[in-house]
Formats: structure tokens, sequence, C-alpha cells
């Protein structure tokens, strides 16, 4: 009976770090995965946004910024530390000056 108690406790160790482990990869794969959409969906709006402006849909065009701004303010950890969430952030703020700089039209001659 002894041995069975001194068996249990290491096998019931291994079997709650094997759980534990699984447990960090499927959430660590969750995380993985909700930052990935939220970066395909910050694609997504750049790409509209540039359609419209480059059609001179300009109100559809403000509405769509608005929504880009709103990604990039509740985008999920870890992504704000991340290379490329701040290159898209950088990005966005050089077009938003960009633009206020130079308007969305060439000035006239």
């Amino acid at each position: 009976m002894n041995q069975l108690q001194v068996g249990l406790g290491p096998s019931l160790r291994r079997r709650l770090l094997i759980h534990e482990a699984a447990a960090q990869e499927a959430k660590d794969t969750e995380v993985l995965a909700d930052a990935t959409k939220h970066l395909l969906a910050c694609r997504d709006e750049i790409e509209r946004l540039s359609f419209l402006v480059s059609e001179s849909r300009l109100v559809d065009a403000v509405v769509t910024a608005r929504t880009l701004t709103e990604l990039l303010l509740i985008a999920p950890e870890p992504l704000p530390g991340t290379r490329v969430f701040r290159e898209i952030q950088v990005r966005w703020i050089y077009s938003k000056i960009s633009l206020l700089l130079h308007g969305p039209f060439p000035e006239p001659r």
C-alpha cells in the first residue's frame, strides 16, 4: 500500500503538468488567433480606406477611418507591443498628418 501512495503522487503530478502545458498551449493559440484576426481586420480597413480615398468617397472614408482608429485603440494584447502593429500605428498617424497638411486632393495650379 505504501508503494501505491508513493507512486500515486508522482503520477498525479506528471498528469497535472501535462494538463497545465496543454492548457497553456491552448491559451497561447487562442491569443495568437485573436491577434491575427485583429490584424486582418486592421488590414481590411486600411485597404477599404485607401480605395475610398482614391475614389473620392470621402464621407465613407471618414467612417472607415473612425473604424480603423477604434481598431488601433482596442488591439488585444500582445499586439500593441509588436513591431508590425507599431508600424501600422505610425503609418496611420503619418497619413492623418499628411491629409491635414495636404488634403485629399492635389493643390490647384
